[in-house]
């Protein structure tokens, strides 16, 4: 009888290895899911990891080993659970299984045992793997992502603006290739969970046979226990009070931990239904397992009605039969160290499918973050691509802008040239009409000198009146040359003027490029000063994240030890629970102080946070003035240029004012040479009149002799002052043509040198607008680096707000 209990022991103790097994790989899928779900969100991690802990508390080992590893804590966590293994459990289990009486009375501290051993074999398991796989692969990353985030940075300080784009684009690029192959290689995890998933479905099938033979053994069990009924045998009555008594005590212990598994349940319950949409699977175990334990709990309703039924037939057993049963349970209990035996070997296939999925889980995690890393780095990049765009639209506006106004002021050029050249025309006509008028005058000149032969006589008294008249074209002559002259003083004050605005104009020219290599100066002091800053600030931040990291370690020590002080206090009352149940309730109580500590240093981890994020803010705003007041100063020298252009531009008004005045004077000159040429053909008619009148003189021949004698006293007084006049009339006319043609000539070299200095000018306009261009297009240079220094510190402060 005592062999037919111990074994049922060992089949008990098989069910509880096999339910605590697949809890701890529904733990871990839940945990995984928990992380995935809180990836984003930092609050729904601490959650996650407060109920793991919690969970914990309740004896769950397996995930507090594997969080002792990750903080690089495994040699003292190993060498902590080994002395409690030893002073504890394998000692216990050792002797369960030589002594099934033992076994039978130590059932409830067997819950702990086997904990320690799943906790000892992943242990040694993970310190023969090493992470291996998991190192491999994020350092390989990890090393590729920080070589990224340091050289990008460097890249673009380095690079100019023109290639800016393209090395843009080569880093989208490449990091689109990296997006892919780490698509590529969650495929492959996703085909790794899936044959996992396949290999756990193997197992539960494996279990689901195990549990059907199970049920056989119970019915052939129960077949015996009727068959033992028939037997009215004082010794086995004994017997039998002694194993109602150890059912009892079995009873209450199963019922203790189906609270347990109640609770755990419940705990399940809360955790499944936020990865119900990626654990299908997991939800179908635990529905068969909530299966199951209605059907252990419906099977100790029917050994409890069993038992009492026994007590009631306990008089009717045979020794003959129970020493058959004897036998029977001997052959099953060689059978059930066959199943015991597959059993451990199905557990620790669990366990090491359990590591396997804790390593894809964390390379998982690894590679979300990478793709969250580089989605922020795109997303960078895409705002510096647009600040980049809008620089290059402003550049390109200012552009058309100046085309357009070199187009206005081309047309301007070409119509002034037009009509530079209509008076060229006009200058040449007016050239042709003079030699015209220059032949003629010589051949009515030889006309003259023939009628002059004829008329010596008369020309001899016709001297006198001459010399007056030369004396008074001499006197003209004087005027006109003081007139020239004094033309000629004022066309030299104008030129030496415009000289001088020239020469001031070259000088204002010298002044904006020496300011420009001023605020070129500044700038390069400028960019320093920000180089300066953005080290300083990454320093800060390095400070920071030493200082995060100092805390969380800190935190985590409290953590490990509250949980140790958790372990003491559930070994307490496992003590208690042995010696006494009247202490249950006392246990509960330090059960709630235990919650109130987590919950006391989940309020100094959030305390810890806010002051972190406090003292952020102030380093912030620290950096927030300094960068205020470098904008401020920044905004003071653009205004500064402002100025400058703007008194550029007044100058150059200036200049086109005078061009104006300058083309009034030609245009009054030119007006001039229009009335001098009037007087020049008034003089002409009046000089051909002149001839025609000597003609009709001379054609007249006398009509009598006899008159003639007699008149010739009056016609001798008659020609005498015909002549007189004649002579005055040639002598004026001669003076005139000859003071009129030098005044022409004077007049046409002064016209060639008025326009070559109007081609000398409108080079030198021509040089000064070169220049206004140079000058406006280093000023868009500056406010291009100005605005790109502007986004800048707007890229700095979002980051640093974000």
């Amino acid at each position: 009888m005592f062999k037919s209990w111990s074994k049922k022991n060992k089949i008990k103790a098989l069910f509880k290895l096999d339910f605590q097994a697949t809890q701890v790989t529904i733990q871990n899928v839940e945990g995984y899911a928990a992380e995935r779900n809180g990836e984003d969100n930092e609050a729904e991690g601490l959650y996650s990891e407060g109920s793991l802990k919690h969970q914990l508390s309740y004896g769950s080992t397996d995930h507090e080993s594997y969080n002792v590893d990750e903080n690089g804590d495994a040699a003292r966590t190993r060498s902590e659970y080994s002395e409690q293994d030893a002073s504890n459990g394998i000692s216990a289990v050792a002797a369960s299984w030589e002594d099934p009486y033992s076994f039978r009375q130590n059932s409830i501290p067997s819950r702990g045992t086997v904990k320690a051993i799943a906790t000892e074999t992943q242990v040694h398991k993970r310190s023969n793997t090493n992470w291996s796989t998991g190192s491999a692969s994020d350092g390989s990353l990890g090393d590729w992502t920080n070589s990224l985030e340091e050289s990008i940075p460097r890249e673009r300080l380095q690079e100019p603006s023109n290639n800016s784009t393209d090395s843009l684009q080569s880093e989208i690029a490449s990091l689109k290739r990296q997006a892919e192959v780490s698509e590529i290689e969650l495929q492959s995890l996703r085909r790794q969970v899936e044959k996992e998933s396949n290999r756990g479905q193997n197992l539960s099938r494996q279990i689901i046979s195990l549990r059907e033979e199970r049920d056989l053994l119970k019915t052939k069990y129960e077949q015996l226990k009727s068959q033992q009924n028939f037997n009215n045998e004082s010794k086995t009555t004994k017997t039998l009070k002694s194993e109602i008594e150890d059912t009892r005590l079995q009873l209450e212990a199963i019922k203790d931990e189906l609270v347990y598994e109640k609770d755990m349940k419940a705990n399940l319950q809360l955790q499944l239904r936020k990865t119900q949409n990626s654990n299908s699977e997991l939800l179908l175990a635990v529905t068969d397992l909530e299966a199951m334990l209605e059907q252990k709990n419906n099977e100790i309703l029917d050994l409890s009605t069993n038992i009492k039924s026994q007590k009631i037939t306990k008089e009717h057993d045979d020794a003959t039969e129970l020493d058959l049963l004897r036998q029977k349970i001997a052959d099953q209990d060689d059978e059930i160290d066959n199943y015991y035996k597959q059993h451990e070997e199905l557990s620790e296939q669990i366990k090491e499918l359990t590591l396997e999925y804790d390593l894809l889980k964390k390379e998982n995690v690894d590679i979300s973050l990478r793709l969250k890393q580089d989605e922020a780095q795109h997303i960078k990049l895409q705002n510096e691509h647009s600040s980049s765009l809008v620089t290059i639209q402003q550049l390109e506006s200012q552009v058309e802008r100046l085309e357009e106004k070199l187009k206005v002021q081309e047309d301007e050029f070409s119509a002034s040239l037009l009509c530079i050249k209509e008076l060229e025309n006009e200058v040449k006509s007016l050239e042709k009409e003079l030699k015209l008028q220059a032949e003629k005058f010589e051949e009515d000149h030889h006309a003259m000198q023939c009628a002059k032969t004829e008329q010596e006589q008369r020309v001899i008294q016709a001297e006198e009146a001459l010399r007056k008249t030369r004396h008074n074209n001499a006197v003209a002559s004087e005027r006109f040359q003081e007139e020239y002259r004094l033309l000629s003083v004022e066309m030299s004050q104008k030129v030496e003027e415009n000289e001088k605005m020239t020469i001031k104009a070259v000088a204002e020219a010298d002044e904006l490029r020496h300011q420009n290599k001023l605020i070129e100066e500044m700038l390069h002091k400028c960019n320093e000063e920000l180089r300066l800053i953005t080290d300083q600030n990454e320093l800060k931040m390095k400070e920071l994240l030493n200082q995060m990291d100092s805390k969380a370690e800190t935190i985590e020590q409290m953590s490990q030890e509250l949980e140790v002080k958790s372990k003491q206090l559930e070994d307490a009352q496992r003590q208690k629970d042995e010696k006494n149940a009247s202490f249950s309730k006392q246990i509960q109580m330090l059960g709630s102080q235990i919650k109130m500590l987590m919950a006391d240093g989940s309020l100094s981890e959030t305390k810890l946070t806010k002051n972190t994020t406090e003292t952020q803010k102030g380093q912030r705003f620290m950096t927030s003035n300094d960068e205020e007041k470098m904008l401020v100063t920044l905004l003071s020298e653009v205004e500064t240029f402002k100025n400058q252009h703007n008194e550029i531009k007044q100058s150059l008004r200036k200049e086109q004012v005078e061009k104006e005045n300058m083309k009034k004077q030609i245009s009054q000159l030119e007006g001039e040479l229009k009335k001098k040429e009037a007087e020049l053909s008034a003089m002409e008619k009046k000089l051909k009149n002149n001839k025609g009148r000597v003609a009709n003189e001379s054609a007249a021949p006398p009509s009598a002799k006899a008159h003639m004698k007699k008149l010739k006293s009056e016609m001798h007084k008659g020609m005498d002052a015909a002549n007189a006049a004649v002579s005055k009339s040639e002598g004026g006319t001669v003076g005139k043509s000859a003071g009129s043609e030098g005044h022409a000539n004077e007049m046409l070299n002064e016209v060639a040198q008025l326009k070559e200095r109007n081609k000398i000018m409108e080079s030198e306009l021509k040089d000064m607008e070169e220049r206004y261009s140079e000058i406006s297009l280093k000023f868009a240079e500056v406010e291009g680096e100005r605005q790109q220094l502007v986004m800048a510190l707007r890229n700095l402060k979002n980051g640093k707000k974000n």
